[in-house]
């Protein structure tokens, strides 16, 4: 597993990313992948749900997979820290817990899972199964 870091915040350290990925990449048989991990500020995320959802609003997560001209390349992961942390205070969450929800949700979209398909409830199922085993921003 290789994951490329841009824009990381220094309050979390790439570890804690790594550890959230590979337990679910591990999982779905694909520990051999390569992803980035993009972090955006509103304004930007705004403009690219607009762009490429329709959406005139920012989002927490955006995953955009895509070749990179390297063997086994995901995709990218755009993560919106402040709407990360506005939802994790409107739902109630631990921040950190919802940051390491919004990570599972990206990857899982790179893996092809798609929650907004019509009676399609795996992929939340695994996203809350995978979150529900990680223990803490180090596990």
């Amino acid at each position: 597993m290789k994951i490329r870091f841009f824009n990381l915040s220094k309050r979390f350290p790439e570890r804690f990313f790594k550890k959230v990925a590979k337990k679910v990449l591990k999982a779905e048989k694909k520990e051999d992948s390569v992803l980035s991990i993009i972090f955006v500020q509103s304004a930007e995320m705004r403009k690219l749900n607009l762009e490429y959802r329709k959406k005139n609003q920012p989002t927490d997560v955006l995953s955009f997979s895509g070749s990179a001209n390297e063997e086994n390349y995901l995709g990218e992961i755009l993560i919106c820290v402040p709407e990360v942390r506005k939802n994790a205070r409107i739902y109630n969450q631990d921040f950190e817990e919802e940051l390491k929800r919004v990570l599972i949700h990206g990857i899982l979209h790179l893996l092809g899972y798609d929650h907004e398909r019509k009676g399609d409830k795996m992929m939340i199922k695994k996203q809350e199964n995978y979150l529900s085993h990680l223990k803490g921003p180090d596990e």
